[in-house]
């Protein structure tokens, strides 16, 4: 009797644990989060592009309401982190439009252009409120070409 017991226990430990495994496989990873630092000249559309994500997800994961207003040092969460920068994007703009780039203090055009992989002439041509190349401002919003779209 205490043997059938004992083989009745250990049949059941061994169910347990099958059990617990089976389900253990079947629960999907967590999302995987990177956090990453704000650099000069970042923006989040540069960000999201790095990390093949889009603004919208990182506005969302961060609480960010503006997402124009990001800071130098500032930590941010990167959710779902995707192919490394230069693979092929699905959340990528469609060739030939454009989107736009807050200017931060201490930028220059040429710094911004190769920021988004353009000539400082290509952000002449998308931004004619710029009367001299020499002279822009922070906060100043400039249109610059979407991913595939330099011409």
């Amino acid at each position: 009797m205490r043997h059938n017991v004992m083989i009745l226990v250990a049949m059941l430990a061994f169910m347990l644990l099958s059990i617990s495994l089976t389900v253990a496989q079947d629960t999907p990873a967590p999302p995987e989060i990177i956090e990453y630092i704000i650099q000069p000249g970042d923006t989040l559309f540069s960000i999201a592009r790095r990390f093949n994500t889009t603004v919208s997800a990182l506005a969302q994961e961060n609480t960010i309401a503006n997402t124009s207003q990001i800071y130098w040092g500032q930590r941010i969460r990167i959710p779902q982190a995707g192919q490394p920068a230069g693979a092929e994007s699905s959340t990528a703009l469609p060739p030939g439009t454009s989107a736009i780039h807050v200017v931060r203090a201490g930028e220059q055009l040429n710094q911004i252009a190769t920021l988004y992989n353009t000539t400082v002439i290509e952000l002449l041509n998308l931004n004619p409120q710029i009367a001299n190349s020499n002279v822009i401002y922070p906060g100043q919003q400039l249109t610059v070409p979407a991913p595939g779209s330099q011409s």
